[in-house]
């Protein structure tokens, strides 16, 4: 039989205190055990307790070296070219980047709090609308195709049918 105290060593609070004070401090300074007093053991184990920082990502966001646009440009602009999922995706990630940011004072954690996950719904709301409608295309283009390589007396017959439909008053 397996004894207790082998398999939970004895811990004092203080002990417990301490490792996680210093736990903390590396989490807000990465380079925290750089100049600690710890033999190079204690720093490993220290280091293996927290997960390794996420790699620096270089966000690349199509057009971000462009100038932006002002009031006088808004008439440039063509949805039809823009990748919504992609954009709302981005923004998204922007969003979810802010609110697990240790740089942010708490006045603005606390704002964001309150709106970010509204916005993180809203957000994940339009995706879903942008995605349908990508869907609703194809669909609307493969029936376009078939349509197309119809013959001229099918295609007459069905356009016949979809007038005789209120929505879709085609042939007027």
């Amino acid at each position: 039989m397996e004894n207790v105290s082998d398999k939970y060593p004895h811990l004092e609070f203080k002990e417990v205190y301490f490792v996680a004070n210093v736990l903390q401090e590396m989490k807000k300074n990465p380079n925290f055990l750089d100049s600690a007093p710890y033999s190079d053991n204690v720093k490993q184990i220290l280091q293996s307790m927290l997960p390794p920082p996420p790699p620096p990502v270089e966000e690349k966001h199509p057009g971000s070296e462009k100038k932006v646009l002002s009031s006088r440009d808004v008439s440039k602009v063509n949805f039809d070219d823009i990748d919504l999922v992609f954009e709302i995706k981005y923004l998204y990630m922007q969003t979810k980047n802010l609110m697990t940011s240790e740089n942010i004072s708490d006045k603005d954690m606390m704002a964001l709090s309150k709106t970010g996950a509204a916005q993180l719904e809203k957000l994940l709301e339009l995706n879903e609308r942008a995605v349908n409608d990508k869907y609703r295309k194809e669909f609307e283009d493969r029936v376009l195709r078939a349509l197309r390589k119809a013959l001229p007396e099918q295609r007459e017959e069905f356009l016949k049918i979809l007038s005789e439909e209120e929505k879709f008053d085609i042939l007027k």
